[in-house]
């Protein structure tokens, strides 16, 4: 186990930021940001 921990592999039982972003609720479009003033001027 520690291999593969020291590896940055998935373990049971162990906290994977990964999975839970993953497999969280999509949020819809809020969850990309999106820039007010585009830097071409739009065009």
């Amino acid at each position: 186990m520690r291999a593969w921990a020291e590896r940055g592999r998935t373990l049971p039982g162990r906290h994977d930021p990964e999975w839970m972003r993953l497999s969280a609720p999509w949020r819809g479009l809020d969850q990309f940001s999106v820039p007010l003033d585009p830097r071409d001027g739009g065009r």
